[in-house]
C-alpha cells in the first residue's frame, strides 16, 4: 500500500493487522505493545566425514555434533534471555540426515524458527546460534578435515509485527 502511494493523501493514526491464531474464532484481542513476535527461519547444516558404522573413528559424525547443537540451542532462551522482559523462543522443527542405519552420514540439517518480541534479543539469539553451531563443529574436528562447518541462514524477519509502536485502545465488535 505504501509503495502504491495509497496512504499518501490520508491522515492515518493507526494500522491494524489481523491474525487468526492463537485466539478463538470470533474473538478480537487488543493490548498495548506487541501481540505477535517476529519470525525468523534458520537452517544449520553440519558436514562431517562419512564412514561405516563399524569404524566410527574413521569419520566425523555430524549427527552427534547436531545433537549437541540442538541441546545447546535450548539454553539460549533459558540461560541468556530474561523472558519476563522480552519473551522469545527457539524451535528446532526438523532434524534430518542419512538414509542407512549402518553408516555415519556425511551431513545433517537442522531447521527451525526464532521468535522474539525485542530486536536486541533477536540479534543476540542469532549471534548465539552462530557461535554454538560453529564452536560445536570445530570442537568435533569438522574444521580439521576440511569439511564445511555449520552454517546459519537468516531469513527476513516479520519484525514489523513485534516492534510496532505501543498503543492501547478498545475496538467495538458486533456479530
Amino acid at each position: 500500500m505504501i509503495k502504491e502511494s495509497v496512504l499518501e493523501n490520508l491522515k492515518v493514526d493507526a494500522i491494524f493487522g489481523l491474525h487468526l491464531f492463537p485466539f478463538p474464532a470470533g474473538t478480537i484481542v487488543d493490548r498495548s505493545g506487541p501481540l505477535m513476535a517476529s519470525a525468523d527461519s534458520f537452517l544449520i547444516r553440519t558436514k562431517g566425514r562419512q564412514t561405516h558404522g563399524a569404524v566410527p573413528w574413521g569419520g566425523i559424525a555430524p549427527i552427534v555434533i547436531s545433537s549437541q547443537v540442538v541441546m545447546a540451542l535450548q539454553t539460549i532462551i533459558s540461560r541468556t534471555v530474561n523472558i519476563t522482559e522480552a519473551p522469545a523462543v527457539v524451535t528446532v522443527g526438523r532434524f534430518s540426515g542419512g538414509n542407512r542405519s549402518n553408516i555415519v552420514l556425511e551431513f545433517v540439517e537442522l531447521e527451525g524458527t526464532i521468535r522474539a518480541f525485542n530486536e536486541d534479543v533477536r540479534k543476540s539469539i542469532h549471534e548465539r546460534m552462530r557461535a554454538i553451531a560453529t564452536n560445536y563443529a570445530e570442537a568435533a574436528r569438522a574444521y580439521e578435515c576440511g569439511c564445511d562447518a555449520s552454517k546459519y541462514i537468516e531469513s527476513p524477519s516479520s519484525s514489523s509485527c513485534a516492534f510496532a509502536p505501543s498503543f492501547s485502545s478498545s475496538v467495538p465488535f458486533s456479530t
